[in-house]
């Protein structure tokens, strides 16, 4: 007998900082089917969360929780860990993240 199909649970981890180097947020997402929105959201805020062993532990509880089986991260960091709209205005640049600010004429 052919046991029913259950989709897999995939979480990925996505590094933010203020400039390339430093990591101040990890946020952690699950997917049951990778083109449609994750699942389930969090964000993981300490010193660097790459090597913060409290972090590790907590995004490591969530994705357990949450049945991932398996695991995906970037390489590097992917920008500003601060939220357009709810941590400065929208279509604003991020006040504290100089590093990633660009001049949005050229985008």
């Amino acid at each position: 007998m052919r046991r029913p199909f259950r989709p897999t649970a995939i979480g990925t981890i996505t590094f933010y900082g203020p400039d390339n180097v430093t990591a101040v947020k990890a946020v952690v997402r699950i997917y049951h089917h990778l083109d449609r929105a994750p699942l389930v959201s969090r964000s993981f805020w300490g010193r660097d969360p790459r090597v913060n062993p409290q972090v590790q532990a907590e995004m490591a509880a969530f994705l357990k929780e949450h049945d991932a089986k398996q695991v995906v991260t970037a390489d590097g960091i992917a920008g500003c860990p601060h939220i357009e709209g709810v941590d400065y205005p929208a279509g604003g640049q991020c006040p504290r993240c100089g590093f990633w600010r660009r001049d949005r004429a050229q985008a």
